[in-house]
C-alpha cells in the first residue's frame, strides 16, 4: 500500500511541479503533498515494525531463523 501511495506521490508531485498555478493552489498543493509523504514514510515504518515484530514471534514460537544466525 505504501508503495501505491508513492506512485501516486510522484504523479501529484509532477503536477506541483509542472503545472501553471497560482500561489494559493501551489500553498494548498505543497501542503497536500508534505501530508503525503509523512504519511508514505509513516507506512514503511509500520510495515518494518510488524516485519520485525513477525521474525520475532516465528523466531520465538515456531524455529530458529538459520539466516540470522550466520548458517
Amino acid at each position: 500500500m505504501a508503495t501505491t501511495d508513492v506512485v501516486h506521490l510522484s504523479i501529484h508531485a509532477a503536477g506541483y511541479a509542472f503545472g501553471g498555478l497560482d500561489d494559493a493552489a501551489r500553498l494548498g498543493m505543497r501542503q497536500g503533498t508534505v501530508r503525503h509523504v509523512v504519511e508514505v514514510v509513516d507506512g514503511y515504518l509500520l510495515a518494518t515494525f510488524l516485519l520485525i515484530f513477525a521474525f520475532g514471534m516465528y523466531e520465538l514460537f515456531i524455529s530458529d531463523i538459520d539466516a540470522a544466525k550466520g548458517e
